[in-house]
């Protein structure tokens, strides 16, 4: 079984597509190349994130960004279960979390989730360094189109040489 230093392995499930899977989106990040992970719905596209936040997390800040204040919630709680590591490091930032908690939940976690709309926000007024960040999983990524804060905040990363994997059980349209 693979070893991982900050996921707990006894939770986990390891299904081998999963675990290959890994390690071509860890091999395309390191080439300078972003991912995208298309599987059904239930197919494990989060817990593969997972394996792959488990490498970048000791690089810097891991943004996970999930499009509904649900999902940030289900992210969060999922994230805090399967890592070994303190829950005050693994936060949310969305439109519900005051502008002060932002701020603080920026500066003191190793793991964000957030709605990418409060992270544009957030970039676009200047209010965090996003050079602190070492890699991005988008949930949902078919919602990108050139007016979804997905777009901008994909340009960043490629402006900062940050890598991100897109998560999604559907394409979408063949447009975005």
């Amino acid at each position: 079984m693979e070893e991982f230093r900050f996921l707990d392995e006894k939770l986990l499930e390891f299904r081998k597509y999963q675990m290959e899977d890994k390690g071509s989106i860890i091999w395309a990040a390191e080439k300078g190349r972003n991912s995208a992970l298309v599987y059904p719905t239930s197919g494990g596209k989060t817990f593969t994130a997972f394996m792959v936040i488990d490498h970048f997390l000791p690089k810097g800040k891991i943004v996970f960004y999930a499009h509904t204040n649900y999902l940030c919630e289900q992210h969060l709680r999922d994230l805090r279960t399967f890592f070994k590591i303190p829950s005050t490091e693994i936060n949310k930032i969305t439109g519900k979390v005051t502008a002060k908690k932002r701020l603080e939940h920026w500066q003191n976690s190793r793991i964000i989730v957030a709605t990418p709309q409060t992270i544009k926000t957030m970039l676009e007024n200047g209010l965090i360094d996003y050079s602190e960040v070492a890699y991005n999983v988008f949930d949902e990524m078919h919602m990108a189109d050139k007016k979804y804060a997905y777009v901008y905040l994909a340009n960043k990363c490629n402006e900062l040489n940050i890598r991100l994997l897109g998560l999604t059980a559907s394409t979408g349209k063949k447009e975005k």
